[in-house]
């Protein structure tokens, strides 16, 4: 007996705890006309996790423009809902289904019947609309005609001077900056300098050292003989000057074989097979330069005869 009383207690207090209760409160204007907005507030006491409404499909009178939730401390507090009429008289807004959770504990609720009275937009005040008066005649005098006439003989004569008056060329020249060419020694020969600046060879990186090496070459070869040498492999490099008749052709050739040794670890190179390697390439280099200086002086020489 004892259980069974502790277990309808128990029962009791279970049941007899509060629900969610909901309350309703409507925002309208004292005048209801198509598209007015009506503001319907659902609040939840105490606040829930969750909640919807469930909108009939009976609901054709009336725009449903979704609900807004309110939250407070991470709880729902309340759902404002916003409908607006499309109809005139008296409309009937049914009642909806709203559910709750609290603690995954779900609970119904219905929202009240409403009815609404809904004017149109116009009053129907039987306004009385008048007809539109008919157009003005404009009645000109004798000095308003002259006035006319004048500015249509001015700009008539304006456009024929605008016509007469020679135009100038206002066109002005345009004047291009002449474009600096600089000579493949010249690169080849500041790129030189820069591989003697890195060390190269004094911090170990012989590989490194060799491949700037051929690639100062390669360029050099490029931009003077004007074929695309460093894509070649020195072989391609090789036939190719041989058809432009290069004097220097073997020694450019063992260069670079020398170069192509070195890069891929075939040869350990030394520091004086290093220093040869750099001066030769300096001398020949200087050397193309010193030509080409002197067929320039010779040229501008003989220009200034000829002038």
């Amino acid at each position: 007996m004892k259980r069974f009383a502790i277990l309808l207690i128990l029962a009791t207090l279970t049941f007899g705890l509060p629900a969610v209760n909901m309350t309703e409160q409507v925002d309208q204007p004292d005048t209801l006309n198509i598209g007015t907005p009506i503001e319907i507030l659902l609040s939840f006491s105490p606040p829930v996790d969750s909640a919807s409404v469930e909108v009939p499909d009976t609901l054709t009178t009336f725009d449903f423009f979704g609900n807004q939730p309110i939250y407070q401390d991470d709880k729902l507090q309340g759902i404002m809902m916003t409908v607006a009429p499309f109809e005139t008289g008296q409309l009937a807004l049914p009642s909806m289904k709203v559910m709750s959770w609290s603690d995954e504990i779900p609970e119904q609720h219905e929202t009240r019947h409403r009815i609404f009275m809904v004017q149109t937009v116009l009053p129907d005040s039987g306004a009385v609309l008048k007809d539109i008066s008919g157009t003005l005649k404009v009645r000109l005098n004798f000095w308003d005609y002259l006035l006319i006439i004048g500015g249509i003989a001015l700009l008539i004569a304006i456009i024929w001077l605008l016509t007469k008056i020679p135009r100038k060329d206002i066109t002005k020249p345009t004047y291009r900056k002449p474009e600096v060419i600089i000579p493949a020694w010249e690169i080849a020969l500041k790129s030189l300098e820069a591989l003697k600046s890195a060390q190269l060879m004094q911090n170990g990186r012989f590989l490194d050292y060799y491949f700037e090496l051929s690639s100062i070459l390669r360029r050099f070869i490029e931009g003077y003989y004007n074929f695309n040498a460093a894509e070649m492999t020195t072989y391609e490099i090789n036939d190719a000057l041989s058809e432009l008749d290069v004097e220097q052709r073997p020694e450019i050739k063992s260069f670079l074989l020398n170069c192509d040794m070195k890069k891929y670890a075939k040869q350990i190179p030394t520091m004086e097979d290093a220093d040869n390697s750099y001066y030769w390439l300096y001398k020949y280099i200087t050397g193309i330069k010193e030509i080409e200086l002197k067929k320039a002086e010779t040229i501008a020489g003989e220009e200034k005869k000829n002038v």
